[in-house]
């Protein structure tokens, strides 16, 4: 299971870190030590591992950054790893286009191809929750994980 978590040490702002925990049974767990290394996050929500294109992706949102490379506050991030456990480098991490959008998940569609969907946040300044459409999205080294055929919100 991973685990939004943070590290005792260190500024607020950078201690975010993905916990991990495994069971046998569902029931009784074992807490590992994390996946990550803080790098510039305050914390890392609804994390999810996916191998898309070949590359095994750890994925998250934050709205809590300290990174000059961070554009905007509330971003979806993805950063490339070795395999499912791991290692992820979050120093690696690039921002997922695609504004406004919470909680997103990677899933599969019945063609095998991957699609990113998640929640609207807000229209307006005004709260919404409502479920996007599945969009497809494509992974390359160079561009990272990108929305197939555009780079806006879902």
């Amino acid at each position: 299971m991973l685990i939004t978590a943070r590290v005792p040490h260190g500024p607020a702002r950078r201690r975010g870190v993905i916990g991990y925990a495994r069971s046998d049974d569902l029931l009784n767990w074992d807490v590992q030590p994390p996946l990550t290394e803080p790098a510039g996050f305050g914390h890392l929500e609804v994390p999810q591992v996916a191998v898309v294109d070949g590359q095994p992706l750890l994925l998250f949102r934050t709205n809590l950054i300290d990174r000059s490379d961070a554009a905007a506050a509330d971003q979806v991030w993805a950063v490339p790893g070795a395999s499912v456990t791991g290692p992820w480098d979050l120093r690696a991490a690039r921002p997922v286009p695609c504004p406004g959008l919470y909680a997103p998940r990677l899933v599969r569609a019945g063609t095998g191809s991957w699609q990113l969907i998640g929640l609207v946040n807000e229209r307006e300044g005004v709260f919404v929750g409502e479920l996007t459409d599945p969009v497809p999205v494509r992974y390359t080294a160079a561009d990272g994980l990108r929305l197939s055929g555009g780079s806006g919100a879902p």
